[in-house]
């Protein structure tokens, strides 16, 4: 037997707290959260889960495995305490107290079973005390005694536990991760030998090798983005050795049936690559235009000078994604060539580019370009409806929708070779066998999955021409919620637009994948985004409302709420948190989030479902119904409360979240706020003269008008446009806020 010294260090507290102990070897992850719970003397009231490094990889509790983590009973710590250079413990994801976990050295005499402080620095934290920034003025701390702890450590017995299978899975997936960041920073050939050598090694080499085609195109994609900022004299044009045929022909089997089933080419009794070949070049010569699915005009024309330039250095950098798709289709060839000591990217048009390019003249190609984009837009625009889709309902809501003339032929055909080729899509079949499209974001297998565990059997959700043409302005006006989010984000945090289409682009795809909301909450604790109570409401709302109300692929378009109408099932049952483990007792900081599912469901159904009258009541109701007071529903029903203008009864509110929470910014803002709210009602109250001054019309055409004792109103607080964030800091418009 042997233990392992190691030592964990709550993050950001100054002066650090931390505790150097033996834990025993062989012991599984959620033992160590027993002996890191007595450790600091926690109260193991909240969640809690360890995250290794790279943040992605999480160990979690046995109730939430299924929400993007391992369970912490099927995994010992031993290998990754050797492996990784941390190991991060969160507990209380309110409070987001981060335990960071060091491995410092093995200790081969220690025999006991159980676990040891054997040095330690700072005192305890109270639970539910605001996490580190709540504690600066170390008010709620517990006096640490080393011999009382490792007294209730002695009578914590550990047995032995067995290695599963998921932790060697999860152990390889690390060591998987590293190699990659090693990968990452090799050059092309240092990088095509390290794989070569792996592969004859594992016995797989002939499985793993692309095409020679395919290789061609990624070696051109490496080459031109390791050659682009000094272009110049680098690449040349020369006369082209192969046919377009004969370069094809460096497709595999697979890739030469793919190309067939895009172009629509009858393979029927073909017999490998070469006839296959034959077929697709057979029926791209009879149809050049379906060019341009793959091309626009602008890159048609790109390629057309490419054709008609002289040989030698090219004057212009090529356009890199037209000339990759033109390799791809066997318009182009490229090589490598050192010529006087430099190396120079040579790139030869097949003979058969300049006939197929030239089949049309240039107004032709500029129709026909138009008329394909026209059409392109028209799937891309389909396919951002319901971002999966079984293909042969797609081609029919595409005739439904747009075209109804339009063959189903050409629908498959417009669909595979502008998103297959230009990779803007991807396909995949079911296990009945039917082929489906989808989005680059989505997981196409989680979807089968939910489809399959979820049982769905209604047909696809249908769009009506309002909202199609809504969709087409961004996934923000078809489910405005995420519009409220976008500018939730931007104003709280100050990212520009490019930033914050970023950090919703990736949470709106997980939940059209079918993520749930421990996923969304899960980044914001990552990012360290939740600074103040109005954060936590906020972020609540906005969670439970996009996984409510987005559509998703699993549910053929429809989101949780519409299903739930359509077939009479409570839509928390399809998932709005998927194992989220609801507190045992609601306190006073309890989140909103770790309340019951059903209890968040009316909260978030009085605050957007209610009207004007009812809303701040049936707050109210849920709130005695707890008991007790709960400071984050208060929040909502004290925003509320300001919208209607009832600045006192809120104020009240406000200031007992206050004293919980002295050092919230957003509490403080609102209280101020109101106050000036108050004045400014004052100010423009005034009284009405008791006797009406004497005038007649002839005064008012002379000029004349009636003396008054109204004093001018100047205004002191700036303008509040409908369109400026809600001054009550709730991070809505103050049309959409106070100003409803």
């Amino acid at each position: 037997m042997a233990g392992y010294v190691i030592k964990v260090t709550i993050e950001n507290t100054h002066p650090p707290v931390w505790r150097r102990i033996v834990v025993p070897e062989k012991i599984n992850f959620k033992s160590l959260h027993r002996i890191l719970q007595a450790v600091f003397q926690w109260e193991d009231e909240h969640l809690h889960e360890f995250m290794l490094p790279d943040g992605r990889i999480r160990i979690v509790m046995k109730d939430e495995h299924g929400a993007g983590g391992v369970s912490e009973e099927k995994v010992r710590i031993d290998e990754f305490l050797r492996e990784c250079r941390f190991i991060r413990y969160i507990y209380d994801f309110g409070d987001d107290w981060r335990h960071k976990i060091v491995f410092e050295k093995e200790d081969p005499d220690y025999q006991s079973r159980c676990a040891m402080v054997v040095k330690h620095k700072g005192d305890s934290f109270e639970e539910d005390s605001g996490g580190v920034w709540g504690n600066e003025d170390g008010t709620f701390r517990i006096p640490f005694h080393m011999d009382e702890v490792n007294q209730k450590l002695q009578k914590m017995h550990f047995p032995v536990q067995r290695e599963t299978k998921d932790g060697g899975e999860l152990l390889d997936e690390i060591k998987f991760q590293d190699a990659m960041r090693r990968f990452s920073k090799m050059n092309f050939k240092e990088l095509k030998k390290e794989v070569q050598k792996h592969s004859e090694r594992m016995g797989f080499i002939e499985e793993t090798q692309l095409s020679e085609l395919a290789g061609k195109v990624r070696r051109w994609v490496f080459l031109y983005d390791k050659n682009r900022m000094s272009w110049s004299g680098k690449f040349l044009k020369n006369v082209s050795k192969k046919s377009s045929v004969e370069l094809l022909n460096e497709l595999n089997l697979k890739g030469a049936q793919e190309y067939c089933k895009y172009i629509g080419a009858d393979i029927e009794g073909t017999d490998g690559v070469g006839q296959c070949v034959e077929k697709f070049w057979e029926e791209l010569e009879k149809h050049p235009e379906y060019l341009a699915y793959v091309f626009d005009w602008t890159e048609l024309k790109e390629l057309m000078k490419l054709v008609e330039a002289p040989n030698g250095a090219l004057n212009e950098l090529p356009d890199q994604a037209a000339v990759e798709r033109a390799i791809a289709l066997g318009l182009f060839d490229i090589s490598e060539e050192k010529v006087n000591r430099n190396q120079y990217i040579v790139l030869y048009p097949a003979a058969e580019a300049t006939g197929l390019l030239n089949q049309y003249s240039q107004a032709e190609w500029i129709r026909i370009c138009k008329r394909c984009q026209q059409r392109i837009e028209k799937t891309n625009s389909l396919l951002h409806l319901y971002s999966m889709m079984e293909l042969d309902v797609f081609c029919e809501k595409y005739q439904e929708y747009f075209e109804p003339s339009v063959k189903k032929e050409e629908v498959l055909r417009c669909v595979y070779l502008a998103g297959t080729l230009s990779r803007s899509l991807q396909t995949a079949e079911s296990e009945n066998g039917s082929a489906y499209i989808a989005e680059y974001p989505i997981n196409m297998d989680k979807v089968f999955i939910e489809q399959r565990d979820t049982g769905v059997e209604i047909e696809y959700r249908s769009f009506s021409p309002q909202e199609r043409k809504t969709a087409l302005q961004g996934y923000g006006e078809l489910y405005p919620i995420w519009s409220e989010y976008y500018e939730y984000v931007t104003y709280v945090y100050g990212l520009n637009d490019e930033e914050t289409e970023e950090y919703l682009h990736e949470d709106y795809y997980a939940v059209r994948n079918g993520e749930r909301a421990e996923v969304l909450w899960e980044k914001v604790r990552r990012l360290h985004m939740l600074q103040s109570v109005e954060c936590y409401v906020s972020f609540w709302d906005y969670f439970f409302g996009v996984c409510l109300t987005t559509g998703i692929p699993a549910l053929k378009g429809y989101s949780r709420e519409e299903y739930a109408r359509l077939t009479g099932v409570s839509p928390l049952e399809l998932g709005i948190y998927g194992n989220w483990k609801p507190v045992k007792k609601i306190m006073a900081k309890t989140h909103l989030y770790e309340m019951p599912q059903d209890m968040q469901s009316r909260i978030f159904e009085a605050v957007h479902y209610a009207s004007d009258d009812e809303r701040i009541g049936e707050l109210k109701e849920i709130l005695q119904e707890i008991g007790c007071k709960n400071y984050e529903l208060e929040f909502l029903l004290g925003t509320e409360l300001i919208q209607k203008e009832k600045y006192e009864e809120a104020e009240g509110y406000f200031k007992d979240i206050q004293k919980a929470y002295p050092k919230d910014e957003s509490v403080k803002l609102i209280l101020s706020t109101m106050e000036e709210m108050t004045k400014f009602k004052e100010k423009i109250c005034f009284e009405e003269e008791e006797e009406e001054a004497e005038w007649s019309v002839w005064d008012m055409m002379d000029g004349k008008l009636p003396k008054s004792n109204v004093e001018t109103f100047r205004r002191e607080l700036p303008k509040i446009g409908r369109n400026d964030p809600c001054p009550c800091g709730s991070g809505k418009k103050y049309k959409k806020c106070c100003g409803r």
